[in-house]
């Protein structure tokens, strides 16, 4: 409703989501800037503009035309120990390609057995001091995890 009553133009943005279902698929999915990762035991993977694009010149909502604008990563059987990165541009593009794995096992390690509300004040307070100088830009993360031991996928 929001959305509407401000209008289109006005609404563009980037979108960045994980589904998990409960016959065991999962989809990440990426439209715009940011950053999708997935670290398993087999390894990583992650959905992410063309590093060939132009500044902030990227598509989001309200401004895509073509589903095919969407970066799609489907695993029909996701089981096992795994997590999620879901960063927009104003956290990833500070990350060096070569730490992402490492952020995101500190977000795990570090936030993850807090409290759900202790850890969302705490991460909120780091992403008001992010560490870059004059960095204007959105910062939103989100992480989502599981071990061997959890039943249900993230």
């Amino acid at each position: 409703m929001r959305v509407h009553q401000t209008g289109r133009d006005e609404s563009a943005t980037t979108c960045l989501f994980a589904v998990v279902t409960k016959d065991g698929r999962l989809l990440l999915a990426q439209l715009g800037d940011g950053l999708v990762m997935l670290k398993t035991a087999k390894g990583t993977m992650t959905l992410e503009p063309s590093s060939e694009r132009f500044g902030n010149a990227t598509t989001g909502l309200g401004i895509a035309s073509d589903v095919r604008e969407w970066r799609l990563h489907l695993d029909p059987n996701f089981t096992g120990a795994a997590s999620i990165l879901l960063a927009t541009d104003g956290v990833a593009d500070d990350l060096l390609p070569e730490k992402r794995a490492d952020f995101l096992n500190f977000l795990v390690t570090q936030y993850g057995p807090r409290p759900a509300t202790a850890r969302a004040r705490a991460i909120a307070k780091q992403l008001r001091d992010w560490p870059t100088p004059r960095h204007r830009d959105d910062k939103t993360v989100a992480v989502l995890w599981t071990d061997a031991t959890t039943e249900a996928p993230p």
